[in-house]
């Protein structure tokens, strides 16, 4: 049931939700769309942590004899320090990698301190109704969570890396990373048993291993692309928070496109996004950005020939440029 609390913070997410759809319909501005709508998912968050079975007035309570095995929870910070955490790392988002990484540390510091606490205090026969919920819900919905989770971390962790290394690379890292996980599946199916511990330190070792490729493969960007014939690569580079071209000249047979991307301002992002025109309402194309200095390529498809805007989606009013899709000359 809906308590007083519950139905002030999620009126607030209703409210932050509102005003994410219209300042980002509005302004265009996608940076604080996505901040309005993480506080809106924190809103949702903390009303459903406070939505409670309420007893009525003069309802009989029965208090449950005491258990020898349960002990008072101690009081914690690290909720309240997880949720700045957070916060941090939706902001950095929008700032300069430095404040990124910075949340992103201290999201993963709250998070192990978090679990930590709950798992020194962890008694799950102390409460019946626990270890109901623990039976029929968390563990049903919460291990094909963390499953699909798992997979989403893996799937773009190994892009990123695949997508760092060169295209013969690649094939030799994909070969490599195929035969680990087979080898390991190997010697682990052999054995008659295998403890739980040690299976998790394996994967918290895979999951750092393979976290840590993804962090240096993305902050060195993609290789180079080899455009398909027919489709020649147009260059921009954002320098000093602008373009140094503002307008591209393609010429292309078929209906895709291939943009080189470099950022040479230290600690700012920017990125590439394209429309059919400069309302900026009916988008083709938004490219990936680029934290600090780096470069990138995009392959996308036009509508046909013709001119189009484009725009850094993080500096919306200062960077923007026009894009000429021209048919090649024939030949007489």
């Amino acid at each position: 049931m809906f308590t007083t609390d519950s139905k002030l913070v999620l009126g607030l997410a209703v409210a932050l939700g509102l005003a994410a759809a219209a300042y980002s319909a509005v302004t265009g501005d996608r940076v604080g769309g996505i901040v309005l709508a993480a506080g809106a998912a924190a809103a949702i968050f903390v009303g459903a942590m406070l939505t409670g079975r309420v007893v009525p007035a003069g309802a009989d309570v029965t208090v449950p004899a005491p258990n020898r095995d349960s002990q008072p929870l101690a009081p914690t910070i690290w909720p309240m320090l997880a949720a700045a955490a957070v916060v941090l790392f939706v902001v950095g988002i929008t700032i300069d990698v430095q404040t990124l990484f910075l949340g992103l540390v201290a999201v993963a510091v709250a998070g192990a301190g978090w679990f930590w606490q709950a798992f020194r205090e962890r008694r799950p026969q102390s409460d019946p109704a626990a270890v109901y919920a623990g039976e029929r819900i968390l563990e049903p919905t919460g291990l094909p969570l963390l499953a699909l989770v798992g997979i989403a971390v893996v799937v773009v962790s190994m892009s990123r890396i695949l997508l760092a290394v060169s295209k013969d690379a690649s094939v030799a890292v994909a070969i490599a990373a195929a035969a680990g996980v087979f080898v390991v599946a190997m010697v682990i199916s052999s054995r008659r048993a295998v403890s739980g511990r040690a299976l998790g330190w394996l994967l918290a070792l895979a999951a750092v291993l393979l976290g840590a490729g993804a962090v240096v493969a993305a902050s060195n960007g993609e290789r180079t692309i080899t455009p398909e014939h027919g489709n020649p690569v147009a260059t921009e580079t954002a320098k000093g928070t602008a373009f140094t071209k503002k307008t591209l000249t393609v010429s292309t047979q078929t209906d895709r496109v291939v943009v080189h991307f470099r950022n040479e301002d230290a600690d700012v992002i920017h990125n590439m996004a394209f429309y059919k025109d400069d309302s900026a309402k009916d988008e083709i194309y938004f490219g990936r950005d680029l934290l600090t200095v780096g470069e990138t390529t995009y392959v996308f498809k036009v509508p046909g020939p013709g001119e189009y805007f484009y725009r850094c989606e993080f500096h919306p009013t200062q960077m923007t440029g026009t894009l000429k899709v021209e048919e090649p000359a024939h030949e007489s």
